[in-house]
């Protein structure tokens, strides 16, 4: 039996393009505590905004945004939403994705002011996001993958979404 691999049609290379750029609100809602799979809690999202080259509009309230944090600083996050376009189409928004940083700083991510504090390079936080929609002009979203890295802000958190080509 043969172990190789043969990898001549596989496509090795792997392109990206800018989707756009979001940005919403987050606010700490519950803290359910340390769970035996690490410290679990929810923040809201309390809208924002998003804008590409095709594609912009509002970030609609009430999104969840669950974060489980180990002792030693790694995180899971799990995030769904919705995105309303400037012409009325909307979107579900979810991803997984993963975070870590140092105890420390992971502790500023609940409030406003220290949230702001954070460097982005002291944290690593990268997400896989997935869309669907039912509107035609937005078909790319239901059809590409996406992978976006994040920062936080006072007002809550930012993403730059990439669309894999």
């Amino acid at each position: 039996m043969s172990t190789a691999i043969d990898l001549e049609n596989v496509p090795s290379d792997v392109l990206f393009e800018h989707a756009f750029d979001m940005h919403y609100g987050l606010e700490l809602d519950s803290d359910v505590g340390a769970t035996p799979f690490g410290r679990r809690v929810l923040f809201t999202t309390s809208g924002g905004r998003f804008a590409g080259s095709a594609i912009e509009g509002e970030i609609l309230a009430g999104g969840t945004d669950w974060t489980r944090v180990s002792d030693d600083g790694r995180a899971h996050i799990d995030a769904n939403l919705v995105m309303k376009t400037r012409d009325g189409a909307l979107i579900h928004a979810s991803w997984l994705g993963r975070m870590h940083a140092d105890l420390s700083t992971l502790a500023k991510i609940a409030s406003p002011e220290t949230r702001a504090t954070i460097d982005p390079g002291a944290v690593y936080f990268r997400v896989s996001p997935l869309f669907e929609t039912a509107a035609p002009a937005y078909e790319w979203l239901n059809t590409s993958t996406f992978v976006a890295s994040a920062r936080f802000t006072e007002q809550g958190i930012s993403y730059r979404v990439l669309r894999v080509v």
